[in-house]
């Protein structure tokens, strides 16, 4: 893996507050929005979006997010993002990123998350 170009994933409790700025991590859920945007739940604030694609988690029957770049500051342009919901009340989701993504490697990162398995 070359340097500054590596995968990681986390989330936030329902309950969780930190007094700094917002990072990736603090996603904590998505819901359907309006016109056929996603709406993601950062703290106390929701940001907008619209994903590149939807994968299907087979056992949790959960969608999945994925997308790049809409989520600025958030990630940075070549950032691969997913989120996926996994409905426990106080857990409710994980964002699973890969930093400054190669091309050739954004295939293979979709197919990892679709290969998920939620179970509650």
């Amino acid at each position: 893996m070359e340097a500054g170009k590596y995968p990681f994933f986390g989330g936030s409790t329902t309950n969780f507050a930190a007094n700094r700025g917002t990072y990736i991590t603090d996603y904590k859920y998505y819901e359907l929005g309006t016109g056929g945007k996603y709406r993601l739940r950062y703290g106390d604030s929701f940001v907008s979006i619209t994903p590149d694609k939807i994968i299907k988690i087979k056992t949790s029957g959960k969608a999945l997010l994925v997308f790049s770049d809409q989520i600025k500051p958030l990630a940075n342009k070549n950032d691969r993002v997913a989120f996926l919901n996994l409905g426990n009340r106080q857990f409710k989701g994980l964002v699973f990123v890969y930093k400054q993504i190669p091309q050739t490697e954004v295939t293979k990162f979709d197919s990892m998350v679709e290969s998920f398995s939620i179970t509650q």
